[in-house]
């Protein structure tokens, strides 16, 4: 961030990107003041780190949503991480293919589209025009199978270093304060304990 003329910066990242802003805390990076998260990806791996024993009621609601994500949401993180070609040669061949595909990979992106294409009522700041322009852009740029390669990669990275402590998750001496929002249409909602974890 010097480089861009900033000594003394925040970082937010929601998806791929609160794995970033969790790396870049866990280095704590000169400059860095805190992060902000809009998912608490920590949690999706170790749900331990969500709750006490015994959870409390707010951390088991927010175990069960978990749980639920995990039986019924995690379909498109699985051909992705393990047959991404499979799934890209029909998101470069067909724009129906790449919209069906966006559209419906989990329960909750499907739900938050269908209010903006059926009801016709946006979900948060996602209408039927913000669904078709990020359609096109993924399309005209061929980048569908990229994204989906990219979880692959992740995988593979997991693979490599099974059985040791990779390097961006060690814990380290300085904290760099952290906030998490939990969005009610999230995959699960995090509560207000398992932030501190």
């Amino acid at each position: 961030m010097r480089r861009l003329g900033y000594s003394r910066y925040v970082a937010q990242g929601g998806d791929v990107g609160s794995q970033v802003t969790d790396a870049m805390a866990r280095l704590s990076l000169d400059g860095l003041l805190g992060i902000h998260t809009n998912l608490l990806t920590p949690a999706l791996g170790d749900v331990d780190a969500l709750s006490a024993s015994p959870p409390t009621n707010e951390e088991r609601a927010a175990l069960d949503q978990l749980d639920a994500f995990h039986a019924t949401g995690t379909g498109y993180f699985v051909e992705q991480a393990t047959r991404p070609q499979k799934i890209g040669y029909a998101l470069l061949d067909s724009p129906i293919a790449l919209a069906a595909w966006m559209i419906d990979h989990d329960t909750n992106a499907y739900e938050k589209v269908a209010r903006a294409f059926v009801d016709e009522e946006p979900s948060g700041n996602l209408t039927r025009e913000h669904i078709v322009d990020n359609i096109t852009l993924y399309w005209l740029t061929g980048t569908g199978a990229a994204a989906a390669r990219s979880y692959w990669e992740e995988g593979q990275e997991g693979v490599r270093a099974a059985g040791q402590a990779p390097p961006l998750l060690r814990r380290v001496a300085r904290r760099v304060p952290a906030a998490a929002i939990a969005p009610s249409s999230g995959c699960f909602r995090p509560p207000g304990t398992g932030g501190a974890r």
